[in-house]
């Protein structure tokens, strides 16, 4: 056998293996939305792109009650879009069952402004913009270039990536917890440092994307990469 017939074998094995594991991928997700707009058509095309995952939107509040009801065993992955502030006391204690049931979660973008009157929250996410506390009020940014330098490069949801300049909204002066495992990070003055982290949070790990403000963002290339890896990590877990 010579070297060119040894390589193409090679190849064709390797592409079966990739058809073999997206043929197999069959993930089932809960796309939480509310409380902020959004251009529908591209965000959903980010998903549409993703082959073998199925999903279903469901709007606030009534994604919250179906977490207290327990009706959302049957999704594999809980993506959070929304930005919310209304919770009661038994829906809260259903995110921390999810959390301790360690169900997949996601979190992207403008989720991480959501229940600024429930500390625990932010331990759930890994951080926190402030939209009330008058000693560190966060801030916002449309339609920035920001330069994305990828911090880990050996985590799966980061694997394959390289450093990518990505034109999308910043948030400043944002809460980062200490614990979280950097990702993704920036050196943009008006951005918070890091874009990208999980979160260890009571023996669970939590993911959240600061990206994904609008259709630019939601075309780009690496940020698709970065959600397609970030939905098979969280689900593979």
């Amino acid at each position: 056998m010579n070297f060119y017939t040894m390589r193409l074998l090679i190849l064709s094995g390797l592409l079966s293996m990739c058809f073999s594991l997206t043929a197999q991928r069959d993930t089932h997700i809960m796309i939480v939305t509310g409380g902020h707009g959004f251009d529908r058509a591209e965000f959903f095309g980010m998903f549409d792109r993703i082959e073998g995952v199925r999903y279903e939107e469901i709007v606030q509040p009534k994604a919250n009650e179906m977490i207290e009801s327990g009706q959302v065993e049957k999704y594999d992955l809980l993506i959070f879009y929304d930005m919310y502030d209304s919770i009661t006391e038994g829906q809260k204690k259903a995110y921390l069952k999810l959390v301790a049931d360690r169900k997949p979660m996601l979190f992207l973008h403008h989720s991480i402004v959501s229940y600024q009157d429930w500390p625990e929250f932010a331990l759930i996410v890994g951080g926190k913009y402030h939209t009330k506390d008058s000693s560190r009020l966060s801030n916002y940014k449309h339609d920035e270039q920001i330069f994305v330098k990828v911090t880990d490069r050996d985590h799966p949801i980061t694997k394959g990536l390289n450093d990518f300049t990505i034109f999308d909204e910043t948030y400043g002066n944002c809460e980062i917890l200490p614990d979280v495992h950097p990702l993704l990070s920036t050196a943009h003055p008006m951005s918070l440092p890091l874009l990208g982290w999980v979160n260890p949070y009571l023996g669970h790990q939590v993911v959240y994307l600061q990206g994904g403000h609008g259709p630019e963002a939601f075309k780009d290339p690496n940020f698709n990469q970065l959600l397609e890896q970030a939905v098979d990590w969280c689900v593979g877990m």
